[in-house]
């Protein structure tokens, strides 16, 4: 349906709200301390062959989502195992994403409430956004990326007068294997967490371009949190930033200007809570489509069982914010399958068969996916 079809605008807007998301929370990867930024880069460029991957996904399926796009490809035995997967994957994440900004909320500013008030607030803003239709996300998006990307753009300026430069220094002081894997896991969160977008969406208007969509929101997500993630440094330095559960938010608290710009970590939590939701609700749509798909039922009637779901789970995630931190050591191997791994077997699925189907000697009922009824999953 053209309602399920979004902008470029839109989608280039909720891709780099969904970067900043819970990773402007928890912070580039700490155990390399000053050349986390340098890790942060490399691993913008080490994402750009997956993202071109799912971008080409989506442009030979423009009218489907990976759900569809797998049952397509695979046949319905083999391509609902893989919608289970990935489902799962959705699910997971979306708990994982919202139990981050529930413990960020207790510890720095609603330490006398219980955990579940705080759940039950968040996912109820991302059913309502849900249920108001992917217009409704997708202007959403437009409208808080300026806003939030203004705030890193503020805090940035005015924390001028505290940094030190001297707190990158010594550069490159990592080995080349210690480098590597904060990369690798600066690669898996968040850039190639983008993979959900192909779950959430059939992506964009026809005739649009995804590898430009990808392209300008690894572009500009990434910059923004190399942007946050240097100041970060700089501020607080690489040993008292590595001792920090959340080191944005403790860098915000010296912030400053003047006499009356003070307290300033109160607006940056807002700020983080609007990308929050947007990640939320991105994941929580891919998972609601999941099981759509798996049921041949309509995704608007499951989204409120989905976000129960998803209530359920997030307590079990994690014991404490300790074990939170201590999850981001296994969780780039945890997602290696459905990251990389099943798209790139989606993506040569898709090289393959979409070929055989565009033959013009093939029978009328064997048409390209360009041709077929536009589907929403």
């Amino acid at each position: 349906m053209q309602s399920d079809l979004l902008k470029c605008k839109y989608v280039v807007s909720l891709m780099i709200l969904f970067q900043i998301g819970s990773s402007v929370l928890l912070g580039a990867n700490p155990e390399i301390e000053q050349d986390s930024w340098l890790a942060l880069l490399f691993s913008m460029a080490g994402v750009i062959p997956i993202i071109l991957i799912y971008a080409r996904i989506a442009e030979l399926y423009p009218d489907k989502c990976i759900y569809g796009i797998c049952i397509d490809i695979f046949g319905k035995v083999i391509g609902r195992v893989m919608i289970t997967l990935f489902t799962f994957y959705s699910f997971h994440l979306t708990a994982i994403v919202l139990r981050n900004f529930v413990e960020f909320l207790q510890i720095t500013n609603l330490t006398e409430t219980p955990h579940f008030p705080i759940m039950i607030a968040m996912m109820l803003v991302c059913i309502y956004l849900l249920r108001s239709g992917i217009q409704t996300i997708g202007k959403w998006g437009m409208a808080m990326a300026p806003v939030v990307l203004l705030f890193i753009f503020v805090t940035t300026i005015t924390s001028l007068n505290h940094l030190n430069f001297e707190n990158i220094l010594p550069i490159l002081d990592h080995s080349p294997k210690e480098f590597l894997s904060a990369s690798y896991s600066l690669y898996t969160f968040p850039f190639a967490e983008t993979v959900l977008f192909l779950g959430a969406f059939p992506l964009l208007n026809k005739g649009e371009n995804p590898y430009r969509v990808y392209i300008y929101a690894i572009l500009i997500g990434g910059i923004s949190l190399f942007i946050i993630t240097l100041r970060n440094i700089l501020i607080l330095g690489p040993q008292f930033g590595k001792a920090q559960y959340f080191a944005s938010y403790n860098a915000a608290r010296i912030i400053e200007l003047g006499e009356f710009f003070t307290r300033i970590e109160a607006t940056i939590s807002i700020n983080y809570i609007l990308a929050g939701i947007t990640k939320i609700t991105v994941c929580l749509l891919s998972a609601t489509k999941g099981i759509a798909k798996m049921f041949s039922a309509d995704y608007n009637k499951l989204i409120i069982p989905c976000g129960l779901i998803v209530l359920a789970l997030c307590p079990l995630t994690y014991e404490n914010v300790i074990d939170m931190f201590a999850a981001l050591h296994y969780y780039p191997y945890y997602v290696l399958p459905f990251q990389t791994i099943l798209p790139i077997i989606i993506w040569i699925g898709a090289e393959i068969k979409t070929p055989r189907k565009a033959n013009p000697n093939e029978s009328p009922g064997n048409s390209p996916p360009n041709a077929q009824a536009p589907a929403s999953s």
